[in-house]
Formats: structure tokens, sequence, C-alpha cells
């Protein structure tokens, strides 16, 4: 049990004569725990029974949960919810002298109690002396209020007193305080007391009502989606003091009106949006109704001369129907519309009967709900559940007392149930009564705490689908309050919405709840696997308090086990008791059993069998197939199976032991007509006979195959022998063949010959090798030039089978030749097969014999082997050509000379990169004494000799040059001109097919660090840079040309310009004598700026010119020369514009 049910239990245990138990605390439980114990920490002499689990405690800790005491160590635990853990429990009693008190708050949040040496939280748990009178106190937190006590005593005084003469439990009950927010809507003094509120399709409110007082009027209002109301009047109400108002939302958010015009008439208005049109109808005015259906036609019922009238307006026309003719129809009716258009009005009859009329989408009914009512005036409210199901709020007579009751129709049939408010309501006052989505039923009205109260509550009433509660919502102080209406709705979200006059200031006033102050939690309960079970819920409801205990009992279907909750339930006991203090999900988790097959084999014969011993679920299948071996018979199933067929086992639901038993048969042996040994020459083949040693007594199949050993040797025919009863004794041929290999050892191999049934034989099969080991050259002969070397190469002819070392040395002969390198040399079985280099050196003598000489290669235990050595002498009166060196040059294709060589008439020329040769990067022949490359020479070092045909062979010593890269030049002749806030460059272009553009760079140093200012190379010749400001300041800049290979050339030279100035520029000039010689004054750096005068100076040389010889070209009428200033070498010119220059 949990920590609640475990103190009243131990408070109404009656037990071995007494009735004072209680729950004992912590300490007193660890009294009892013997330390020196294990599993459990008790001695079980006096305590039997005791559980190695935790036992409750009353102890609570300072966030109200429960402390346990675990006697399996002695432990003691804190922390537990006290309404969701469920443990075992062991009642306690003091002797007459004490007494223990347990005080606690209900909700712990709600507040504290304090009391005579006691003060919870943090210390609920007191023993006193017999007969102490304890003083406590409830002390409420913010937002709630002190309620009662529970327990051992029951009040609502604040402060109590109890004696202490026995074990006392006492919890005080605290409540949230009501939270509502109210507005007063109209505070003009004359709201009269008929108001109704409705939703528009965006769950904005609007009231309608009318004012009591002159002018009277029929009002609306409004709240917008920032919580601003406003008012504006519908129309005159020519009905003073009454005017009856309902109010209803088109699909546009347009509200429309049914109210009481005059003692004869009724009205209807509707809002366009801008205006209100009303239309009036001669009928004797009462309550009435509207509804808007999807189509957004209204929809009105009321009374009408004594009957029941319906009337359809569709935008155009009115439908009016008569649906009671009776003459005994009250004054009040309401109306209510489904999804489907199904109409639902409830209303009352002169007789004190409540009746309910019903348009199914084709036709009218009409029927009587109750017999005996308050009064056919009285309202009688009507809202739909979730099913369509109406449900009426209505006043019944019970001998003359008023007593509020719902009716509600399910499968045709009307169930009546009392709603507990308060009697004291004024019979014909309209409730406020909706149904929301989860069929939570919400009413509010006036009610006096009695007859002649002073103080009139306006309440709130909720009925969450099991229990009512209530809320104050608001409170008048007055004689007379009471006498006056109220309207409600609920948004889908669950705010509410009420709409009141107040009875003393007749202000209309709106309240709200934003979310209903009681909460409902949802518990969504699943199972995994879905087959695996279900979870029993008690009790079992679509929404649940919010605080509300629910238990929740895991039940395994047949094949399974509950193994654990998840979600908001947790711990392995199939019961969970979860608190419902917010949306809860549990999961319930099951397992299949599972059981052990356990299949095995017995006998003296072989067999398989298509199942092991396994674990299989709950409910399966399984069958097994036993097949005996060739040797054996399969004797039949013991166990849990039976018969010589196959084992079938259907929907397990325990373990299974199942023995399949093989008996061995009698079979003949495999017989060779050799003792085991077999030998086969390399590169040919051998052969062995085989045969069975008795009748088979059936068709036996004999392979042969190598087993094991050398990969040479292998069944050349006879893999496949068959025997019978008629040729069992009949040596059949087998034969083996070993191939060729280049090794030189004798393999072996493992010859098996097989048959299934019977056992296996080997035989050795012997390979007799035939090959030599020996010495292999790659030529017999070598010929070594006079001073230079000559080479030649050196293996094995097969795989050595161990490290060989060869040793080369000169046997005999001139001793001019002799071994440079290569004269030991290694070969193993991974290297025996590479030719390995060995160089021979002739040197250079004064003879010109051409000697020769024996070189022996030998290694031990193998023959040797020789290489004959010539030396080569160089030719006779033989001369190279002479070179005409050749100086470095940029040309790629440069032109090699040499002097001709007395009697050839033919030259081989080589160049190359290399001073060795060893690659050449041109080689021709030519039969003049020149050479040009026909490609081009990378840049470098380049080397190049020449032979004649004489001797192809003797060449030249080389000549060495450099090749020297081609130079990309930088743009030529740059100029900077200023602009008002820029700088063009111009440039002559390099010429070259290759170029891909230029490079911009600026800074305002000359010496400065440049920065690149262009992002990719510019294309042609020009370049404006925008982003310098006017000023005083000069830019300089430079430009390279970069090719399309993206090397770039060296700077250009430096320009410089000052935005926003005008400057000239005049080139230096020369010129031979007597020639003319023009100096042009370029201002073409003035772009956009207006140059007013120039002062020229022109220096001169006047021992060759003279001023006479210096002309000024006449100008533009832009510009005009001023007068000039002469002096010896010099010639000031002004150069003057005009305004518009």
């Amino acid at each position: 049990m949990n920590w609640k049910e475990a103190l009243a239990y131990c408070e109404s245990l009656d037990l071995a004569g007494y009735s004072d138990w209680h729950l004992p605390t912590r300490e007193e439980l660890r009294s009892i725990a013997d330390y020196g114990k294990y599993s459990p920490t008790i001695d079980t002499e006096y305590f039997p029974d005791t559980h190695s689990s935790f036992y409750l405690s009353a102890t609570i800790d300072n966030t109200d949960n429960a402390w346990y005491v675990s006697f399996n160590d002695g432990s003691d635990v804190y922390g537990y919810d006290k309404s969701k853990f469920h443990y075992y429990v062991r009642a306690v009693r003091l002797d007459g002298q004490f007494a223990p008190l347990i005080i606690s708050a209900d909700p712990a949040a709600g507040g504290t109690v304090t009391g005579t040496g006691i003060s919870c939280p943090g210390d609920c748990h007191e023993t006193y002396d017999s007969g102490t009178e304890v003083q406590l106190t409830a002390n409420p937190n913010p937002d709630y209020r002190f309620v009662r006590w529970e327990g051992d005593i029951s009040s609502t005084n604040i402060s109590v007193t109890i004696t202490m003469n026995t074990a006392r439990n006492v919890t005080a009950i605290f409540e949230e305080e009501d939270k509502w927010e109210i507005t007063t809507v109209d505070s003009d003094g004359m709201a009269g007391r008929h108001v109704s509120v409705a939703l528009d399709p965006n769950n904005h409110p609007g009231i309608s009502y009318s004012t009591q007082s002159s002018p009277y009027l029929i009002k609306f209002a409004k709240r917008d989606n920032v919580d601003n109301w406003t008012t504006e009047v519908v129309r005159i109400n020519n009905n003073p003091g009454y005017g009856a108002t309902e109010l209803a939302f088109d699909s546009n958010s347009f509200p429309r009106i049914v109210s009481d015009d005059s003692p004869s008439n009724h009205s209807y208005s509707e809002c366009n949006g801008s205006s209100w049109q009303t239309q009036t109808f001669s009928v004797l005015p009462a309550r009435a109704d509207i509804s808007i259906d999807d189509s957004d036609f209204s929809h009105i019922v009321w009374y009408a001369n004594a009957n029941l009238e319906y009337r359809l307006w569709n935008g155009s026309v009115w439908q009016t129907h008569t649906l009671d003719a009776s003459g005994d129809v009250g004054y009040d009716a309401q109306l209510i519309s489904d999804a489907q258009g199904r109409k639902y009005i409830s209303y009352g009859e002169w007789g004190h009967k409540l009746k309910f009329a019903f348009h199914d989408g084709s036709s009218w009914s009409v029927e009587y709900v109750d017999n005996l009512i308050s009064s056919a005036n009285s309202p009688h409210p009507i809202a739909l559940t979730s099913q369509n199901n109406p449900v009426i709020l209505y006043l019944d007579n019970e001998d003359g007392v008023l007593v509020p009751k719902l009716a509600s129709k399910t499968d045709g049939i009307w169930q009546f149930e009392t709603v507990p408010l308060t009697t004291h309501i004024y019979p014909g006052r309209k409730f406020g009564f909706a149904i929301d989505e989860s069929d939570r039923i919400h009413i509010s009205c006036y009610q006096k705490e009695s007859v002649d109260s002073d103080i009139c509550y306006l309440k709130y009433f909720l009925h969450d689908g099991v229990n009512w509660s209530s809320q104050i919502v608001d409170q008048f102080t007055d004689p007379d309050a009471g006498f006056t209406h109220t309207s409600l709705a609920v948004s889908p979200d669950g705010t509410i919405h009420i709409a009141y006059s107040d009875p003393v200031n007749y202000d209309l006033k709106y309240a709200t709840s934003e979310q209903s102050q009681i909460s409902y939690h949802s518990l969504v309960k699943s199972v995994s696997p879905t087959s695996g079970g279900a979870i029993s819920v008690s009790p079992e409801k679509s929404d649940y308090d919010d605080g509300e205990s629910v238990i929740l009992t895991a039940n395994p279907e047949s094949c399974y086990n509950f193994t654990s909750w998840s979600g908001d339930c947790s711990g392995t006991n199939p019961t969970c008791t979860l608190t419902m203090d917010a949306d809860k999900s549990a999961i319930a988790n099951f397992a299949i059993k599972t059981f052990t097959v356990t299949i095995t084999k017995t006998g003296n014969g072989t067999g398989t069998l298509s199942e092991s011993t396994q674990t299989v679920n709950c409910g399966d299948n399984l069958t097994i197939t036993a097949t005996p071996d060739a040797t054996s018979d399969f004797a039949g199933w013991t166990g849990d199976a039976s018969g010589t067929g196959n084992a079938v086992l259907t929907g397990i639901i325990s373990d299974k032991t199942l023995t399949a038993t093989f008996t061995l048969r009698d079979l003949p042996t495999l017989v060779t007509d050799t003792t085991g040994w077999v030998t086969v020459p390399e590169g040919n083949t051998a052969t062995f006979g085989v045969k069975l040693s008795a009748p088979p007594g059936r068709s036996v199949t004999v392979t042969t195959g190598r087993f094991s050993g050398d990969t040479d040797i292998s069944v050349w025919s006879g893999a496949t022998l068959s025997f019978t009863d008629s040729d069992w004794d009949t040596y059949k041929t087998v034969t083996l063949a070993a191939a060729e290999d280049a090794d030189i050892t004798d393999g072996e191999a493992a010859i098996q010959i097989t048959a299934s049934g019977l056992d296996s034989k080997l035989i050795t099969a012997a390979e007799d090798d035939t090959d030599l080991l020996t010495l292999v050259t790659d030529t017999a002969s070598v010929t070594v030039p006079e001073g230079e070397t000559a080479a030649f190469g050196v293996r094995l002819s097969a795989p050595p089978g161990r490290a060989v070392t060869v040793t080369v040395t000169r046997f005999s002969g001139d001793t001019d030749i002799s071994v440079r390198s290569g004269a030991e040399l290694s070969f193993t079985d991974s290297a025996w097969d590479t030719y390995k280099s060995v160089t021979l050196t002739a040197a250079a003598d004064a003879d010109t014999e051409e000697g020769k000489a024996v070189i022996q290669i030998s290694a031990s235990g193998l023959d040797s082997a020789s290489v004959t050595a010539t030396e080569q002498e160089p030719p006779v009166n033989i001369a190279a050509p002479g070179l005409i060196p050749r100086e470095d040059t940029a040309d790629t294709t440069p032109t090699l000379e040499w002097n001709p060589v007395p009697g050839a008439t033919n030259y081989r020329i080589q160049i190359s990169s290399q001073s060795s040769f060893a690659t050449t990067l041109a080689e021709t022949e030519t039969a003049t004494l020149s050479h040009t490359p026909s490609e081009a020479l990378p840049p470098g070092g380049i080397y190049w000799r020449v032979s004649s045909d004489l001797d192809y062979a003797y060449f030249s010593a080389y000549d060495h040059f450099f090749v020297t890269a081609a130079t990309l030049n930088p743009p030529a002749n740059p100029q900077a001109v200023s602009g008002a806030s820029s700088v063009r460059l111009t440039w002559e272009p390099v010429t070259g097919t290759d170029i891909a553009g230029y490079n911009v760079y600026r800074f305002s140093l000359p010496d400065g660090s440049y920065t690149r200012i262009s992002t990719d190379p510019v294309t042609g010749d020009t370049y404006t840079d925008d982003a310098v400001p006017a000023g005083d300041a000069a830019y300089h800049y430079y430009l390279t040309a970069v090719d399309a290979d993206g090397s770039e050339s060296t700077p250009s030279d430096v320009v410089s310009a000052v935005p926003g100035q005008v400057r000239l520029f005049i080139p230096d000039a020369r010129g031979e004598a007597g020639t003319q010689i023009r100096l042009p004054v370029n201002i073409a750096n003035a772009d956009g700026l207006r140059m007013c005068s120039a002062d020229i100076y022109v220096t001169y040389n006047p021992n060759v010119l003279s001023a006479a010889d210096i002309e000024r070209t006449p100008l533009s009428s832009a510009y005009s020369w001023g007068t000039a200033l002469e002096m010896p070498g010099i010639v000031r010119a002004i150069l003057v514009g005009s305004d518009e220059a």
C-alpha cells in the first residue's frame, strides 16, 4: 500500500486487544533493525516473516516525500512519492505513557503546519507525554487558502488544540485561490440583466446585452485579439427594462442578435461589418435563441403567442414553422445545432413540463422530458456532448424545493442527474451552460448562501466526468442581488468565458479563466509488443482530476511474462499507481515465454538431425527429421516424441526432450594393391589399384584425391570409382601424375581414398625429381672497350632450396680485363631466376692487341660456368669532330656547329640535359656541319656532342651552354589621369599572343608596399580606380603583365595622380638639327574638372634656339594663350581656360 493508505490502515487497526496502533517513524523502524544480520536485517525469532525489502515510515522529508527503511541491509531512503510507491507496512504502538503525533499539509505546496514542539515540513512527527495539549496552526502559502483539518481533527479554524492521549494523525487541507481575470466591459451603469456571450470563429468573445435605463438600447461588445473591448449600439429597445438577447457569429465573424423589441415584437439584427440591419416580427416577446449553420443561414426559435415557432433565414427570405401548437408553450426556448445540421430545442410548457424538439435533417419530432419542473418560464439551456447527445440543465420541483438537474439523452433514453448547486437560485434567471470537447460540463450562475443573505456570488461549476467542483468568480453585497442572468462559453483550449451584469453597479462584466482553473490530465497506455498482453486501469476514464490516483495492472497473455514498466510507470511490479498531476503515459513491457527443446542422438550408428538443441518461443511449432548415414539405420525417437518418422511438436508450452537412436550396419573396408607408397617420376605417371574387402550390399562410389602435400602431384584418372556386389573384389586403377617443375626437390603428397560410410584410406605419392641446379649466364661472351666497362647477367636454373653464394673471377687470359663489380652474388628461393649484373672493365694499355680473358662463375656444389671477355682497342687515326662552342642563349632552337673530320661524310649529333648522355633530348644524323633542333629546347643547361661515320661510337668531348627563359616585359608608357574622385590609368599593351591581361597595384607612398586592386587581370589598355576620394593625397600606381601560365612581369614605371586637381603633363622632347619639335600640353587628366589657368615654362638652349623660334599653336575657344615672359633660355606662357572649360 502507499503512504496514505498505510497511515489509515495502522490508525484503524484493532489488534491484540489494542486500537492505538500507528505507522512507525523512521527512528522507530531502525530501532528494531539488527545490523549484525543481513537479508533480512532483523532478528527473525522475534520478527518472523519480515521481508528483505522496504517498509514505510511515518517520517516525511522537506519535499513532502516519505522515508523508507530497507530490511535488506538496514539502510533508510527518502524521496519516494508518498502516493505512488507501494511497500510493506509494520504497525507499532506505545505504552500508555507516550503518544505520537504525525502532521502533514495537503498539498505539500499549499502551506505549513506549526505547533508546540513541531513544525512541518521538516519536523512532521513528534512523540508527546500522554495528556499533553498541542496547539497546531495552518499557515497557507501565497496563492493558497486554508480549507479545513482532516484526520483526528475536524475543524475549519486555522488554529486548533489537540490532546495527546493516543496516537494522532492530522492533515491541514489547503486549496489554490481561485484565479479569474475580470474586466468591466461597459461601465455606464446601465447594463441590464439580460446578457449573451458567444465566440467567433477565431474564439474571440462577443457579448450582446440590453440597458435597463433610458435610453433603452440593445448593445454589442467585442474583444479583439489583444484583449481590447469595444461597444456599439445595435438598435433602440422599445421594450424598456426587459430586452432579452441572444448572440451568434457567422463564418466571417459578423454578429447576429435576436432580442425583444416591444411588448408585441421580436427583432433580428445582423451586422455586415460596417452597419447593423434590423428586422421586426409581430410576436409576443420572450427569451428566444439563435443558431447559425455552415452556410451562414440563421435559425431562430421563440415563444410565439403560446406556441413554439422556428424560423430559418437563408439570406433573402424567412421560412417559418410552428413546431408546437399546443398553446401551452412557455416563454423560454433554447436552440443548438450539430455539425450535421441537426437541430435540438429545449423549452417549457405551462403545465410545469420540460419538452424537447429535434430535427433529424428531414422532419421535426417533439417529446416530453420531465413532467414536474419549477416553471415554464425558467431557462432550460441545452448543450451537446462529443457524441451529439443532448443535455438540458433545468430546475426541478421536488416537493416545493428547486433542485438543479441535468437531463441527458443517450440511445433514445433520457437519464437524470442532480447538480450539487445550492438551492438559493432565483428560478427565472438564466444559467451559463456549456459542454466542452472532452464532455466536461461547465455552469455559471448567481447564488446566495441563504435566502436572506446580503451576499450574492457569481459561481462557476465544473463536472469532470466523475466529480463536481466549484469556484467563486465574483461576489456582491446587496439585499436584492442575485436576480440577474449570466452566460458562459468555452474555447477549444479550455478557456472559460463568462458574461454577466453587476447586480449592484449595473456594469457589464466579463470573466475569463484563461484556461480552466481545474486541471485535467490524460493517461495514454500501451503495451510492447502489442500481442503481449493488456493493461487494466482503475478507474477507467478519458480524463483525470489533478492529483487523482490511478492504478494500472499489467495482464500478460498466456504465452508472455510481464517484465517491466516504462514511461511514467517504472519497476517490475505488475501493479503501478500513478498520481495524475500531469498528462501521463505508461508502457507495459512483456517478453514472450521461451522453452528449451533438447535434441540428442544415441546408439552406435551415425546420422544427422535437421534441428539441434534450441530455444523456442511459446506456441511455436517444430519438426525434426532424423537422417541415418550410409552405414547406419534410424531406430526411432524416445522422450517427447516416438516412432521412426519426423518428430512433430506443435504449440510448445513447456521444455521438451527428444532422443534419436541410430544403429550401425556392418560395411566393407577399402583395399589398395600397394603397401602405402607410390613413386611418380617428374613429368610422368604412376598407378595403383583400389577394391573393397567384401560385398557392399549397395552401390559404393569411391573418390580419390590429393589430401595434402606437393601440388605438382595430382590424380590423373580414376578419381571416381564405382563398386557393386558383382565387382567389389576387382582392383580398379587410379593414375597419378607428377608435373614438371623448376625445383630440384622430391615432393610428396598424401592421396586419400574415401567412400560414404566407410573408413578412408591414405597412401603416399613421392615425386622422383629429375631437375639439376646449374648456373646460367645471359651471354657466352662480352666485349669490353679499352678504358671502359661492359656487363653480363648471372642467375640460377631453379630454386636452390637454400642460400647460394656465386663467385665471379678472371680465371685466365688478359690481365687488363678484371671484374669491377658483382664479384660475389647471393641467390635464394625467392630470388633465383632474376639476372644479377657482373661488370667487367678493360684497362687502357699501349698495345693495339685485343686481348681475351676467361671469366669463371662458380658456387659451392654446382658446376662452374664461364664467359669469354674480349678487349676492344680504340680505332686508329680516327679524329672526333671539333665543336664550335655555343654561347648561352634565349633561343630555344639554337644552331650548333662543328669542324669537319677528314674522310667523314656524315655526322651524328646527340643533345642532352645530362653530361652522361644517359637520356637525350634529340639525336639525329646530318651530312652538314651544323644542326638546328626541330623542337624547342627546355630552359637550363644543354650538353651536345658529335661523332662521324668513320666511327659513330667515337664522340667528341661535349660542349655546354644555357638556354634562358623568355622575358615577360611590363606594359610601357603608363599614364595616370585625375578625375573628381577617380584616377584613370592608360598604358601601351605588351606584344605577344600569350598575354592574359594586366594587374594594377596602388599605394599612397611611392616607396611603400603596393596592393593589387584589380581582382582579375585587366584586358585592354585602360583601368579606372573609383575608390579614391578628392583631396591633397597623391595616389601611386604601377602595372604588371600576366601571361596565360600566370607568370607576372616586373613592375612598370610608377605613375601618380591627385584626384580633384588639375595637373599638366608636358614631356621632354629632342630632335635633330633643323627639325621641328612639337611639345604637346597634356591636360587629359582634368576629367570632369574646370581648369582656369596654367603657367607653362619651356626651357631651351639659347645657343641653338631663340624665343622667337618658339611658336604657340592656336587653341580652341575653350583656352587662349596669355602673355609670355621671356628670359634667356626660358619662355613662360600662360594658358587660360574659359568659365565653361
